[in-house]
């Protein structure tokens, strides 16, 4: 146990100094595709309500980050998504805004992170109500709620300047009315470098 205890230290300090060695830029540029699992309250009555999850499989992302320092960077990420057809409803569109800071372990071929931000997240639902009388008539309900994001991702470096994001993964619970409603979101995509310094 203790020669097995020793190797694993061996090992975590032999990865510190691979990641210490990753040259950096001034800041990153990132276009990803984006995935939401989202949860929202479904009103059945005045005061009454249920708590609902619902897939929104198209999306996108843009993040832009400045690092302080190699292990250390404040980011703003923002991402759309959207399902013109669900089970809950005919158009739903969510857009997220997030910021704060990221840490960074970097190594020469990759490197992953850690990152916890704060921000808004814009919700838009559409409802049709129909009845024998009354077709068609949609219904629009549109929240802006205050978002946390606390997430990881790791990237693999392709050139100098450019990365490929194999993921990222966030919990984004967001404040509706005294209620803290829990989503999830994973994206993928390409990382362009800029201005290197050593």
């Amino acid at each position: 146990m203790k020669r097995l205890f020793l190797t694993a230290i061996f090992l975590t300090l032999s990865c510190i100094s691979t990641f210490a060695q990753r040259e950096v830029g001034k800041g990153e540029l990132s276009w990803q595709y984006s995935v939401l699992s989202r949860e929202f309250k479904s009103v059945d009555m005045p005061n009454v309500y249920s708590i609902e999850r619902e897939y929104l499989p198209q999306g996108f992302g843009v993040s832009v980050s400045g690092n302080l320092t190699k292990a250390v960077a404040i980011v703003g990420d923002v991402s759309y998504n959207w399902s013109n057809s669900s089970k809950f409803s005919l158009k739903s569109r969510d857009f997220i805004f997030l910021s704060g800071p990221r840490f960074y372990l970097r190594g020469d071929s990759f490197s992953v992170f850690g990152q916890v931000m704060a921000g808004v997240a814009r919700r838009t639902d559409e409802f049709s109500n129909s009845s024998r009388f009354n077709l068609g008539q949609l219904i629009s309900i549109k929240d802006t709620d205050f978002a946390l994001g606390f997430g990881a991702g790791a990237d693999i470096t392709l050139s100098k300047r450019v990365s490929l994001r194999v993921f990222q993964l966030d919990f984004i619970p967001t404040h509706n009315n005294d209620v803290w409603l829990k989503n999830y979101r994973i994206k993928t995509g390409i990382v362009f470098r800029f201005d290197y310094f050593k």
